[in-house]
């Protein structure tokens, strides 16, 4: 997870997915969606993606910046 970054948000009707870059991968998920091992896509919001795993701990990725 240390490589990834967030690159934002969509909306398809109901559904809010979060979009990922994962080394050599673009990855899309809804939230609640296992993600990692045991990791979950607890939230998403516009500008940041939380993650959370089994024991309650919760890693937040801020969605890059273009330069």
């Amino acid at each position: 997870l240390r490589r990834w970054r967030f690159l934002g948000t969509s909306q398809l009707g109901a559904s809010y997915q979060a979009h990922f870059h994962a080394g050599q991968k673009h990855l899309v998920f809804e939230k609640g969606a296992q993600v990692l091992g045991d990791w979950r896509l607890s939230n998403i919001e516009k500008e940041l993606a939380t993650l959370t795993n089994t024991l309650g701990k919760s890693l937040v990725l801020k969605a890059s910046k273009a330069e």
